[in-house]
């Protein structure tokens, strides 16, 4: 069992994309100020990330040495224990939203959600 309750919204993205800063914005001002944010970034974007989110605060980033995560890569950090879930859990994350740059929370409403171990949506 795991009795932390931190909640945390979640991003690995290795491009520099004006549309996400915008995603991550809307997303943490939807989720509210009890979410702080993960930034998994990699080198080549990590200025970029970091400069569009200067000003928000409770935000992680975390460089995972790579510019570029194919389908693959993104598979293997989302399992790996070591670079994500040992230290979110460190940090006392219980509950953890991840979202892409091409995602969008529609309301901030989810405690109905937090119930559940895993929730996915397409």
């Amino acid at each position: 069992t795991n009795d932390a309750d931190g909640l945390a919204a979640f991003i690995l993205d290795t491009r520099c994309s004006i549309a996400l800063p915008l995603v991550v914005r809307h997303t943490l001002a939807v989720l509210g100020p009890d979410w702080s944010l993960y930034f998994y970034h990699g080198p080549r974007n990590e200025r970029c990330v970091k400069e569009a989110l200067s000003d928000v605060r409770g935000v992680a980033f975390v460089n995972i040495g790579v510019d570029f995560v194919d389908d693959a890569a993104y598979n293997t950090i989302m399992k790996s224990n070591k670079m994500v879930w040992h230290p979110l859990q460190q940090d006392g994350v219980g509950k953890l939203l991840v979202f892409q740059a091409d995602s969008i929370v529609l309301h901030g409403n989810i405690t109905e959600f937090l119930e559940w171990d895993y929730v996915s949506f397409i």
